[in-house]
């Protein structure tokens, strides 16, 4: 049977949540931007929708409990700041990168929405500005040495134990050293071979990174 395209749906953003399709003819999406919406199976008309306090990316799926029929998705970024890498890099939607949450949604629902996350307020870094040439050699070294594996893409981390490190980046190249060296092994932060000259250039990066935060974070909500 020759399948055909019937209606579409283009979202703001890409990367949003797989869909699913009810028998009582709705399909259900989870958007990058932070909604649960559904749809006419047959028509496309938008139905409804609702906040999920963060970007969905998983596709949602249908449970029955006592009788009653729920919807049930995730939202947030996940639970590591390396999972979250993908969309941090592009999100034009900072609030929607808020910790990972299971919801259950059903008709005649009373809960509240959950809140978006909050967005911190980067100050301005402790130390000037570095070199722009020493800064791009520490960002790849940021990505070659997995920095962005707990520290998250451009030092956005999803909270818990790793430092955002736009907030509170290195106050010198010989703190990162000691740091990489193990000072905070006991707060799970590894031992990192590294040369002198890499922990210059990775210190640049993670200030200019934070003086970029600083400075861009009143056009960013």
């Amino acid at each position: 049977m020759l399948q055909t395209e019937v209606w579409r749906a283009r979202h703001a953003l890409p990367m949003n949540g797989g869909v699913l399709h009810t028998a009582g003819g709705l399909v259900f999406q989870g958007l990058a931007e932070g909604y649960l919406v559904a749809y006419d199976a047959a028509t496309g008309e938008r139905l409804w929708e609702a906040s999920a306090g963060g970007t969905v990316r998983s596709a949602p799926s249908t449970v029955m409990a006592d009788g009653r029929q729920y919807i049930v998705v995730s939202s947030g970024n996940v639970a590591t700041s390396v999972g979250a890498t993908g969309f941090t890099s592009y999100s034009s939607v900072p609030r929607s990168r808020s910790r990972p949450r299971l919801l259950a949604f059903a008709l005649d629902g009373s809960v509240a929405a959950p809140p978006w996350a909050e967005i911190p307020h980067i100050p301005a870094p402790p130390v000037e500005r570095r070199d722009a040439g020493l800064a791009s050699a520490g960002a790849e070294i940021f990505v070659a040495y997995g920095c962005d594996g707990c520290h998250g893409h451009a030092g956005v981390s999803v909270g818990g134990a790793s430092t955002d490190l736009r907030v509170r980046p290195p106050a010198s190249a010989e703190y990162l050293r000691a740091v990489l060296d193990g000072a905070l092994v006991a707060r799970g932060m590894p031992t990192v071979e590294m040369t002198d000259e890499g922990v210059d250039a990775l210190h640049a990066y993670l200030v200019n990174l934070a003086w970029d935060a600083h400075e861009g974070q009143d056009t960013a909500h």
